[in-house]
Formats: C-alpha cells, sequence, structure tokens
C-alpha cells in the first residue's frame, strides 16, 4: 500500500471531523513496491487497527443516523398534520341579517389541498374558499341562505334531510 495513501487513511480515521468518503489517492497505479515480510506484517498490523478504529467509529455514528433519521419522519408527520389540522371557528352574529344567533355556531375549518373547506355538521352544511375567512364567510352566507329557504317552506314539503337541517337552524337562528 503506498506511503501516502496510508497516511491519509490514518489521518481520516483519526480526525475528529465526520467523513462519509474513505480517501482516495490520486494515483494509485504506481509501479509495485517490492513485497518484503516487514511491508506485509506492517500493512497488516495497519488493516487491523483501520478496521478496529472503523468499527468504533462506526459504533459512534450509525446511532447518530439513527436518531436523525427518525427525527425527519417525525418532521415530515408533524408538517403533513399541521397541514391537515382543523380549525375551530364560533360563528357568534349574522349582521347585518335580520336574524340573531341564539348560540354560537361552531364551524370546522380544513385544508384540502390548495383550499380551505368550512363546516357547520350539525346542519349538514359546508363549502370552500381561498383563505379560512373566506371559507367561514362562504359558510356564514350558506347557513343564512339555507335558513331563509328552509323556514319559508312548510314543514310537510321538506324530506327529512332538509328538515332536520331546518330544525338544526331553527336552534341556532331566529329571526328578529
Amino acid at each position: 500500500m503506498p506511503t501516502r495513501l496510508l497516511k491519509q487513511t490514518e489521518d481520516w480515521l483519526n480526525s475528529e471531523e465526520e467523513c462519509y468518503e474513505f480517501p482516495t489517492s490520486e494515483d494509485l497505479t504506481g509501479e509495485a513496491a517490492e513485497v518484503s515480510t516487514v511491508g506485509v506484517h506492517e500493512t497488516l498490523h495497519f488493516l487491523t487497527t483501520a478496521v478496529e478504529k472503523l468499527t468504533t467509529r462506526f459504533k459512534a455514528v450509525a446511532p447518530l443516523e439513527i436518531v436523525r433519521n427518525e427525527f425527519s419522519v417525525v418532521y415530515d408527520r408533524l408538517a403533513r398534520l399541521e397541514e391537515e389540522a382543523s380549525v375551530r371557528v364560533p360563528i357568534q352574529s349574522l349582521a347585518p341579517e335580520p336574524y340573531d344567533l341564539m348560540k354560537p355556531i361552531e364551524v370546522v375549518v380544513q385544508s384540502i389541498d390548495d383550499e380551505y373547506t368550512a363546516s357547520f355538521f350539525d346542519a349538514n352544511l359546508s363549502t370552500g374558499g381561498d383563505t379560512q375567512a373566506e371559507a367561514v364567510s362562504n359558510l356564514r352566507d350558506l347557513i343564512v341562505g339555507t335558513f331563509e329557504l328552509l323556514n319559508d317552506t312548510d314543514d310537510s314539503e321538506l324530506g327529512p334531510g332538509p328538515g332536520r337541517q331546518k330544525a338544526v337552524l331553527r336552534e341556532f337562528i331566529r329571526v328578529r
């Protein structure tokens, strides 16, 4: 083994820096050196020592790589959860509409792809928007429009779904 490569390898093994590549010589194609018993024993001793040092370094670095990979997985999952997280927003008023809220309407806003969806689950109403505020505003308009339509319709003319929506909306909204 050329002396320069032995020295580079020994320097690398003894360094404190994190290395990912084993050093190579620019020119390993030189003429073969004469082989002697002493040279073989020195090289064998060097290689044995190098393997021991590599094993020690690997045992020190491998757990850090495992932790780094686990952290990356957790970070990616947290980012996805933040993107998909829902937000609860109460609608406190329907002003300037001629209606009063008897209790706040709990709206759930979720990010889906590149838009937001706002839902009033009790009344089975949902709509979207480009922002959270727009989605809530659109839902507020939908709630008012649905209440007006259902409130002006006789209960006998409504099917089970709209009848249930009307009953739920009457629990929350009253005409001034």
